[in-house]
C-alpha cells in the first residue's frame, strides 16, 4: 500500500515534467530517472521530493545500467556537522551521475565525466535550495558553483576525484 501511494505521489509530482505526448506511466525507467533528476534539481523542497528520491534510490539499487562512484573528496565536505541539506545533496550527486549515463550510455564507467555530471546536478539542486533558503549556504558547494559558472568544474574536480580513479575509464 505504501509503495502504491509513493508511486502515485511521484506520478502526480512529475505530471508537469512529462511530455504532453508521453504519460509518465508510459515512460521507461531510464526516462523517469532523467525526468525525476531534473525535477529534483529544480524542486528539491517539493512535497513529493522525498517520494521521488525513494523511487530513484530503489531504482539505483537494482540497476545494472549505470556505474556510480561516490568519491570521498566530493561528499566528505558535506558530512560536517550541521551542513544544511547534506543528505539531499549527496543523493542528487548520485542521481545526476546516473542520469548522465542514461542519456548517453557510452558514459557508463567514465569516472570524470560522471563525477562532473553528478556534481553539476548537485549544484543545480543547491542553487534551487539557496533560492528558497539563502541562509543555508555551504562554502564548498558555493566554490564548486562558481567554478561551474566559469566553465572550470571539470578541471576543479580532477584532483578531488583522483583518489577514486582506479576503477574509472577517464
Amino acid at each position: 500500500m505504501r509503495a502504491a501511494l509513493m508511486v502515485a505521489g511521484v506520478m502526480l509530482a512529475l505530471t508537469a515534467f512529462a511530455e504532453p505526448a508521453k504519460k509518465l506511466e508510459d515512460m521507461s525507467d531510464a526516462e523517469k530517472v532523467v525526468k525525476f533528476t531534473a525535477f529534483l534539481e529544480a524542486h528539491p523542497f517539493d512535497p513529493n521530493a522525498a517520494a521521488v528520491q525513494v523511487w530513484l534510490l530503489d531504482w539505483e539499487d537494482k540497476s545494472k545500467d549505470v556505474v556510480d562512484v561516490v568519491c570521498p573528496g566530493v561528499v566528505t565536505p558535506l558530512m560536517a556537522k550541521k551542513t544544511p541539506n547534506a543528505s539531499q545533496l549527496m543523493r542528487q550527486y548520485i542521481f545526476g551521475s546516473a542520469a548522465s549515463q542514461l542519456i548517453d550510455p557510452t558514459r557508463k564507467g567514465q569516472l570524470l565525466t560522471n563525477q562532473v555530471a553528478g556534481v553539476h546536478s548537485m549544484i543545480l539542486a543547491y542553487r534551487s535550495m539557496i533560492a528558497a533558503h539563502p541562509a543555508d549556504r555551504i562554502p564548498f558547494i558555493d566554490d564548486l558553483s562558481q567554478k561551474d559558472e566559469q566553465g572550470q568544474l571539470e578541471e576543479t574536480l580532477k584532483p578531488i576525484i583522483k583518489p577514486c580513479s582506479s576503477g574509472g575509464k577517464d
